[in-house]
């Protein structure tokens, strides 16, 4: 820890709580490293049918125009719906035709064209994940939470005469 005017700085336990998307987006923001625990929602899907990991995501941006799609295992695009569901989820959606012709449907859905959902703060979520793999989430997982103390600094309101 280091000591800024008299204020000890630690490491306090973060729950689970703070792994909403909402908060992972306001954290790395502002260059905060989430150490939280969170479920990765890319592996869930229906069995034995492709997960949004199976898709790839592109986003570019040119001078002219924004390019922000999902890119289907059949090499289809998902194009976004344009509409953020309660305020939180961005849906892309392939076209039925693509769909009707595809010799991966059955593997993909049993809808009428696949649809992937993707978060406001995806990115967040996903640099949040890759963290979880690393030695320094693993450690701060495993400090003994009963061990933290946080408290002023050695001499910070003592009196000096």
């Amino acid at each position: 820890s280091f000591h800024v005017t008299g204020v000890q700085t630690c490491a306090l336990p973060i729950y689970v709580a703070y792994g909403t998307d909402e908060m992972l987006g306001w954290l790395v923001e502002r260059d905060i490293a989430p150490h939280v625990p969170m479920r990765d929602q890319t592996q869930v899907a229906a069995d034995g049918r492709f997960v949004r990991a199976d898709f790839d995501y592109d986003k570019e941006r040119d001078l002219d125009k924004e390019r922000d799609l999902y890119v289907c295992p059949g090499v289809k695009e998902l194009k976004m719906s344009g509409t953020v569901h309660d305020g939180t989820t961005i849906k892309y959606i392939a076209k039925r035709s693509d769909c009707r012709q595809c010799p991966l449907k059955p593997q993909c859905t049993t809808g009428r064209e696949r649809r992937v959902s993707r978060d406001v703060n995806q990115e967040a979520r996903d640099y949040t994940q890759a963290l979880m793999e690393t030695d320094a989430y693993r450690q701060s997982r495993t400090i003994d939470r009963k061990q933290i103390r946080c408290g002023p600094a050695p001499g910070y309101g003592r009196q000096r005469g």
